[in-house]
């Protein structure tokens, strides 16, 4: 039910479907409620899939779920990507909205750099800057998300960023378009005012929703990206 998470996993895993062929190794830096591991799970089934979150909570949560599921070959681990040390390698990392959260962005991109096998795939989401947002009404202007610890990212900005960590961006689109936009907006006002709407409104804008998906946004208040270790 919540509309811009449902936009980013439809953007997600529509690029992973494109760009990704069978990876052995992944990490899901930043598991929350662990959406992409069990999406990872049934479409790499051979693969062995590793899930980090600074929550100690949400890792025990997505592990019980994996266990009543019996998933095999998944690992939960707290960990931030500050502390991402180890020998071990990955074809492919995702780090979706997760770099907004943490001070020393430069130090957790270099150290999902120096985790990736070399060819190896990085799926990156992350944030526009408040200040260069697109808002369909004025009240959404001034919307801040209070365990952001920057005022999110401008484009050249994680671009210079990437690139110093080594890897090299091999397809760039933005998300949260016009129409992802809107429904986002929408959705916040149903939650404030009329929560139990929500459940009648979803499908409405589950389009507006798969709009942004598979309309291409010429602008975004989202960037995705898939970077490739050189």
């Amino acid at each position: 039910m919540h509309v811009g998470e449902r936009l980013r996993f439809l953007h997600v895993i529509r690029l992973i479907n494109q760009k990704i062929q069978s990876p052995s190794e992944i990490l899901d830096a930043g598991a929350g409620n662990g959406n992409y591991i069990f999406y990872l799970r049934k479409v790499f089934p051979k693969a062995k899939i590793t899930g980090i979150d600074i929550s100690k909570g949400k890792i025990a949560n997505i592990s019980n779920i994996a266990n009543l599921l019996n998933l095999k070959k998944i690992l939960f681990d707290k960990k931030t990507l500050t502390n991402l040390k180890g020998k071990q390698k990955y074809d492919l990392v995702l780090c979706i909205d997760v770099l907004e959260h943490i001070k020393n962005d430069i130090l957790a991109i270099k150290n999902i750099s120096e985790s990736l096998k070399p060819r190896g795939s990085l799926i990156l989401h992350v944030p526009k800057d408040r200040k260069l947002v697109y808002r369909h009404l004025k009240r959404f202007k001034e919307f801040n998300i209070e365990d952001h610890v920057r005022e999110e990212y401008r484009i050249e900005e994680i671009l210079d960023k990437i690139k110093k960590s080594g890897l090299r961006v091999k397809k760039f689109s933005y998300t949260l378009g016009w129409f992802g936009s809107l429904a986002w907006e929408i959705d916040q006002l149903l939650i404030v005012h009329l929560r139990k709407v929500r459940y009648i409104t979803f499908p409405i804008l589950y389009v507006l929703i798969l709009a942004d998906v598979y309309i291409k946004n010429n602008n975004g208040n989202g960037f995705l990206f898939h970077c490739v270790k050189e």
